[in-house]
C-alpha cells in the first residue's frame, strides 16, 4: 500500500532472508524441509524480519512449518533500491530471485500485510503455479487516482524503497493479474485502513476457497492481534496440507 497506509515431514525453521544484488540469504538457516513455506511481506517501509524476528507467529507457526520473513530492498537489512522509480514488477522480481538464492522452493503461502498484500497478490500472478495459498492483512483496495497527498513520491526521503506508489495503486485497482484457483483468507482489522471492510472482498475474486474475517485490531495486524494472524496460518496449511 501507499507509504502512509504503513504435512507430513513439516519441520520447525525460520528463515529471514535480505536483499542484496544478486540476492542472497543474509541471515538464519535451517535443517527442515517443511512445506509450504509461509513467506512474509511487511508493510510499506516496514522490516519484515524485525517484524517478525521475535513475534508470537513466528514462534507458533516454526514447529508446523518453514516461515520466512524478509526486508524488500531499501528497508532493514537489505542494501538500496535501483535510483528510479519501482513498481511491483520490481518487488516481485527481487523476491522471486531472493527465494532461489536461498534455497528456498515452492510451494508458498504467501502472508502480505498492508502494502506487502499488493507485493503478494502481485507475486501470485506472476507464478501462479508456486503458489498453494494466500492471507491478506488489512489490505485496502487499490485506488485508480489516489491523491498526491496520500503517497511519498518515489525520491522523496520518506520513500527508501523507491516505489512509484502511484503507479502500484492503479495497477492493484484496474489492472491486477488474476490469481490462481487457492484458498485466500482476508483479515480485515476493525480499527484498520478500510472505512468499510467489504471493499477487502476484491482479493478473494478467484479464489478456490475464500473467507473474509473481520478481527478486532489496529493495521498492523500481525503486530496488535497475534492470535487471529497464527489461526489463520494454521486453518490454510490446515486446508491446503
Amino acid at each position: 500500500m501507499a507509504a502512509k497506509r504503513g504435512h507430513p515431514a513439516r519441520s520447525p525453521t525460520w528463515r529471514s532472508l535480505a536483499i542484496r544484488y544478486p540476492p542472497h540469504l543474509d541471515r538464519g538457516s535451517s535443517s527442515g524441509t517443511g512445506e509450504p513455506t509461509v513467506i512474509y511481506d511487511a508493510g510499506a517501509g516496514s522490516s519484515g524480519i524485525s517484524g517478525l524476528r521475535s513475534n508470537p507467529v513466528r514462534t507458533a507457526v516454526a514447529p508446523i512449518t518453514r516461515i520466512c520473513s524478509y526486508d524488500r530492498a531499501g528497508i532493514g537489512q537489505s542494501t538500496e533500491p535501483a535510483d528510479r522509480p519501482r513498481v511491483l514488477d520490481d518487488v516481485v522480481d527481487d523476491l522471486h530471485a531472493l527465494l532461489a538464492a536461498a534455497d528456498v522452493a515452492p510451494p508458498y503461502l504467501l502472508m502480505g500485510e498492508s502494502g506487502g498484500g499488493f507485493d503478494v497478490y502481485h507475486q501470485a500472478g506472476r507464478y501462479p503455479d508456486e503458489v498453494a495459498g494466500i492471507i491478506m492483512l488489512d489490505v485496502p483496495a487499490g485506488q485508480v487516482d489516489i491523491a498526491p497527498t496520500e503517497i511519498s513520491a518515489w525520491d522523496s526521503p520518506d520513500n527508501p524503497e523507491h516505489m512509484d506508489y502511484h503507479a502500484v495503486e492503479h495497477q492493484m485497482a484496474v489492472e491486477r493479474l488474476p490469481i490462481p484457483a487457492v484458498p485466500v483468507t482476508v483479515l480485515t482489522a476493525t480499527e484498520g485502513q478500510s472505512a468499510d471492510p467489504a471493499e477487502q472482498l476484491i482479493w478473494l475474486e478467484g479464489s478456490s476457497d475464500g473467507q473474509q474475517l473481520i478481527v478486532p485490531s489496529g493495521h498492523d495486524i500481525v503486530s496488535e492481534n497475534t492470535d487471529a494472524v497464527i489461526g489463520a496460518i494454521t486453518d490454510m496449511l490446515a486446508k491446503i496440507g
